[in-house]
């Protein structure tokens, strides 16, 4: 059984990391996200994980891998594409910081305090606003998540019982839901430092719990009956789950997307995995990588032309006669250096120019969050 290869959940990972990344470029050009519910797919990122992890090393830790070996296999696995997304990542903030986008943020904290939380994976403690890392925005700290959780299963969970298992799953995505009502954010809550121990672990125990026994009921043949449905219907799917748009807080749809309609997708892939096409393996191939660099663009692309008066962001402009877009970034309040203003004869032939003044306001990101939060700009 080791040397199968579940392609539809590959395909789901990679369009998961496809929307994250689509959630968090949508500021960059044009206001309003493209995947209102992207968020989700970190939730969906730990079921993954708990479903393949125990696939792939039950098994072995029953039989004596230890602790100590079971991180070495996924560090070695892990670690190196981490560091190398963090390396790209972390020139890119210090460039941005050195430019001025991050006033308040010393010496020490842009060249000292940041790349070492950043490389570690851990909270950016003494740094302004709340983010776990402002080089990596929220993506850090689902990665984090899934660390402590692994080690807490390989040091003990994989003895639990599913039934065990099961109740500490129900148990703490119930205390989820109630905590998406009372905080008024519905599951976009647990990425920054605040709130990442409570709210952040709330996320992933209970979805890493739950995979570990999809995958033994799976190992049972439990789901044969369920009916097979094409892997590019399930895929659509989860676009479908993530494009819901987001006027508020979703509290209700949240708890619903993520303790059955998640489930459910992994388990009608699993059942169709003999028809998963070829391009799932591309999917998660990237899947990874493009999630761990994909900050590091998110800024760059915002340092670049395409945020203040950029060839978009004027084909923007004149197509709705609205002023082009201020980039929504991480960490507080930032205001950008100003752009350039544009040519007179230009404001002239141009009516959404003329509306803009002579010389553009500073452009402003707005942080603190991670973007896919940007309808709780509260939060």
């Amino acid at each position: 059984m080791s040397a199968k290869r579940f392609w539809g959940l590959d395909g789901l990972r990679g369009v998961c990391a496809l929307t994250v990344v689509l959630l968090y470029a949508s500021g960059l050009f044009w206001s309003g996200p493209i995947f209102q519910h992207g968020y989700l797919a970190m939730d969906m990122f730990f079921l993954l994980s708990g479903f393949v992890i125990a696939f792939a090393h039950e098994g072995q830790l029953r039989t004596g891998l230890g602790l100590a070996r079971f991180l070495k296999v996924r560090a070695r696995r892990l670690l190196p594409v981490f560091w190398i997304g963090a390396v790209f990542n972390i020139a890119i903030f210090i460039a941005m910081a050195s430019a001025g986008y991050y006033p308040g943020y010393g010496t020490a904290i842009v060249w000292l305090i940041v790349p070492l939380t950043t490389l570690l994976m851990l909270p950016a403690f003494g740094t302004p606003g709340n983010s776990f890392a402002p080089a990596m925005m929220s993506v850090t700290w689902s990665l984090a998540v899934e660390w402590l959780v692994n080690i807490a299963y390989a040091a003990f969970g994989f003895r639990l019982r599913a039934r065990t298992l099961a109740t500490f799953a129900v148990a703490g995505w119930a205390a989820m839901a109630i905590a998406g009502y009372a905080t008024g954010k519905g599951w976009c809550v647990g990425i920054t430092r605040d709130d990442f121990f409570s709210y952040g672990m709330m996320r992933g125990a209970p979805a890493f719990a739950a995979s570990v026994v999809l995958f033994r009921v799976h190992a049972r043949g439990w789901f044969t009956r369920l009916p097979v449905v094409a892997p590019q219907l399930l895929l659509t799917f989860w676009f479908c789950i993530a494009a819901m748009p987001t006027l508020t807080a979703t509290p209700t749809f949240d708890w619903i997307a993520v303790t059955l309609l998640c489930p459910l997708l992994i388990l009608l892939l699993l059942r169709a995995n003999d028809m998963a096409p070829p391009f799932c393996k591309s999917l998660g191939e990237i899947s990874y990588p493009l999630y761990v660099i994909n900050p590091g663009i998110i800024f760059a692309g915002a340092e670049n032309a395409f945020v203040r008066a950029g060839p978009w962001s004027r084909f923007a402009a004149r197509a709705s006669g609205r002023r082009p877009l201020r980039w929504r970034g991480m960490d507080g309040e930032r205001a950008l250096p100003p752009a350039p203003a544009a040519p007179a004869r230009r404001r002239l032939n141009n009516p959404a120019l003329q509306k803009a003044p002579a010389t553009p306001a500073q452009a402003v990101i707005k942080t603190g969050h991670a973007p896919h939060s940007s309808r709780h700009r509260k939060s």
